[in-house]
């Protein structure tokens, strides 16, 4: 059973000569099979020449995966129309495409599955005006519905994600922004970023520079992101700091409450305002007997800001202290203008692999070849030293 699912998913994502496939964990997951019969059906097509397993049991798609199911290669009709619910395909028409590259570059890595796997997009924006025509939509039947990490937003993304989820039509979703205790009773497969993973990979590169008091920083009105009342990605990075912490022997503080500005750090007038609230918020874990020598920030935007604020009690990032980020978003953050420097190291997601990972799971639904509960996926992502 467990070769003939991998086979019908290859031929339905169409994956080109290079491309990895997920974890076994979660193709086993995604296909309804076990790890074991899951890995023996790799090992049958590794026999045949469609892929190769690496090391760590990474399977790459090295010849024809249309062929590993009896289909023919070259053009084909497209399979079905995939409605892809998000607002962030309008961000190049907003001009800001510079500074939310992340979100990009998750587009790019839906479009290009969805080439891949032969399915249509159509985007539906979220706004009141896409309620207003969604059960017409739901009407013409498409094969499936993509939300993206703006589903969250306002009212009518969670409305339309409900809709969706009614609709008995497959769902698939990026659950790094759903709260935690929310997750489990979504009907929809979700795409998550390895963010305990990446949480880990930082406390890892900070334990080898010798840090020993870690606070994370989780910015504004973000000081109570703890189990249940957390967002999944909050969560995940706590968890990973405090596991990887006592692994190491760092003491990780608890999260310190932020004053939030009035508007965001962009310009010299709000960053001044923000690092001066930062002081605040500093002065009892830095002018103390035994200071934190390492900084874990929610974003790259809020190290810079945490590096202008400890410069201005008399640390210097590097020196008395690492600043960590994450996100990898130092190169274009109007932050890091305003700072100049301090950020010490950052975790980059794979935000197109987010993207292609949502498609494959939905073509596995639309294909037939998964079924029954929900699947989930993590991506991992990657630890950066910035230069």
């Amino acid at each position: 059973m467990a070769i003939e699912r991998l086979r019908a998913w290859l031929q339905h994502v169409a994956l080109s000569p290079g491309s990895q496939l997920p974890a076994v964990r979660d193709l086993a997951g995604l296909l309804g099979t076990t790890r074991f019969a899951t890995y023996e059906a790799l090992q049958q097509l590794e026999r045949e020449g469609v892929l190769r397993l690496m090391p760590g049991r990474i399977a790459v798609i090295v010849g024809d995966a249309r062929g590993a199911a009896g289909g023919a290669a070259g053009p084909a009709a497209v399979r079905g129309r995939v409605v892809l619910v998000s607002n962030h395909a309008s961000a190049r028409e907003l001009d800001l495409g510079s500074w939310r590259g992340w979100q990009q570059q998750l587009l790019q890595g839906v479009r290009a599955a969805a080439r891949s796997a032969r399915l249509e997009l159509t985007l539906l924006p979220i706004s009141a005006e896409s309620l207003q025509r969604f059960d017409s939509l739901v009407l013409e039947r498409p094969a499936g519905f993509i939300f993206l990490d703006d589903v969250v937003a306002g009212e009518a993304g969670p409305r339309l994600l409900a809709g969706a989820m009614a609709s008995g039509l497959p769902v698939a979703a990026h659950g790094d922004v759903f709260a935690v205790g929310d997750i489990g009773r979504l009907r929809a497969d979700l795409v998550f970023a390895d963010h305990r993973g990446g949480a880990t990979a930082l406390v890892d590169w900070l334990a080898g520079r010798g840090r020993r008091r870690l606070l994370p920083w989780m910015g504004p009105g973000q000081h109570a992101g703890e189990g249940q009342r957390g967002l999944h990605y909050f969560a995940e990075r706590l968890a990973g700091l405090r596991e990887a912490g006592g692994r190491h022997g760092i003491e990780v503080l608890p999260c310190a409450p932020l004053l939030a500005g009035s508007g965001p750090a962009e310009t010299p007038a709000s960053f001044a305002e923000v690092v001066r609230l930062q002081v605040g918020s500093l002065l009892g874990v830095l002018e103390t007997p035994h200071p934190v020598d390492a900084i874990a920030a929610v974003s790259d935007g809020l190290a810079y800001e945490a590096a202008a604020a400890v410069r201005l009690l008399g640390r210097e990032p590097g020196r008395d202290l690492d600043i960590v980020g994450y996100d990898n978003s130092w190169s274009w953050c109007p932050q890091r203008v305003l700072a100049g420097s301090g950020l010490a190291a950052t975790i980059e997601p794979d935000w197109a692999g987010i993207g292609s990972a949502l498609v494959q799971m939905l073509a596995a639904r639309i294909a037939g070849v998964a079924s029954g509960a929900p699947a989930q996926r993590t991506v991992p992502a990657k630890l950066v030293i910035p230069t």
